[in-house]
């Protein structure tokens, strides 16, 4: 059985906030982009470094958003609880890291942003040469 990545993603942050409680909205496109396996892994796996680093902050309000404009794939993920100065070193250091060398590696580009109530991390990856695999 194929799931699809929004599916994926969509499953994956609601399955963690049950666990670890907070609260999970999401805006993610109900019909699929067509991505090769490599690119969908890579995005999957970022979402997860990045659900994974707001669950150490405690109990977050998460919102994960993706949309596609102009032929680039925004996905977009928001939480509230940790401040970015905040960021302790070591192993969130080392997420922070994964996530860029995972979307520079699909093609895409990561950048990080927020303050002392949100922080927001935004993956764009231009889709001209993705093809479905």
């Amino acid at each position: 059985m194929h799931v699809g990545l929004f599916s994926a993603l969509r499953w994956y942050a609601e399955d963690m906030v049950a666990r670890l409680g907070g609260s999970f909205r999401s805006k993610l496109p109900l019909d699929e982009v067509p991505l090769n396996l490599p690119t969908r892994v890579g995005l999957y796996r970022i979402l997860q470094d990045a659900l994974e680093r707001a669950a150490a902050s405690s109990k977050s309000a998460i919102e994960v958003t993706a949309q596609v404009q102009a032929n680039v794939l925004e996905m977009q993920v928001v939480h509230r609880a940790l401040p970015l100065s905040a960021t302790a070193a070591g192993e969130d250091d080392l997420r922070v890291l994964a996530m860029l060398q995972r979307a520079t590696a699909i093609g895409g580009e990561l950048s990080m942003g927020g303050d002392d109530a949100v922080t927001r991390l935004v993956v764009r990856l231009p889709l001209g040469g993705q093809a479905a695999a």
